[in-house]
């Protein structure tokens, strides 16, 4: 990350204070900062320079005590461009990452919601079976007396209808005899 602040003292002149802290954890895990105050700057070099190429610029220098003038008077228009560029490229590909990312994130996000409308569901119909079938055994649980009771006497009916075919086949075959 570096940090560039600049006021104009005249028309010809800049004092750029140039502070930089670039932490390297990743490679080293060490800090290093570059900084350098104070230092007048030619204006007809860096009047078309902006803050954000001028850091890219000091953060893509290897690491100097200080940053004089004739370093920053050697910086070709060309160099920045390409610098701001390269810049607006990185720029870019985050951004498009991200967007991947994002999409990315949305579709599962989708699919999750959807998987999770589709449980809600099976849930909701696993219920209505379930409260089916507890009233169906309330019911069946109220009425059981009535149910032992009819079977005893559809039992008892049919024995009586048993008994009533014997005497039936028994004269049938005194007739016949």
């Amino acid at each position: 990350m570096a940090f560039v602040s600049s006021s104009n003292n005249n028309s010809t002149n800049v004092t750029v204070n140039i502070a930089q802290a670039v932490n390297t954890a990743q490679v080293v895990n060490t800090a290093l900062e570059v900084s350098t105050a104070g230092t007048q700057v030619n204006t007809t070099n860096i009047d078309n320079l902006s803050d954000a190429v001028i850091c890219v610029f000091v953060a893509s220098q290897p690491s100097s005590p200080q940053l004089v003038n004739k370093d920053l008077e050697q910086i070709h228009p060309d160099d920045l461009e390409e610098m701001d560029l390269r810049w607006q490229i990185v720029m870019l590909t985050m951004r498009a990452r991200s967007l991947e990312t994002v999409k990315l994130l949305k579709s599962q996000n989708e699919q999750l919601l959807k998987d999770f409308k589709k449980s809600e569901l099976m849930v909701l119909g696993y219920k209505l079976g379930l409260e089916s079938v507890e009233e169906r055994l309330k019911f069946f649980k109220t009425n059981e007396f009535v149910y032992i009771e009819d079977i005893k006497l559809l039992k008892a009916e049919i024995e009586m209808k048993d008994i009533a075919i014997k005497e039936l086949r028994r004269k049938l075959e005194l007739a016949l005899t």
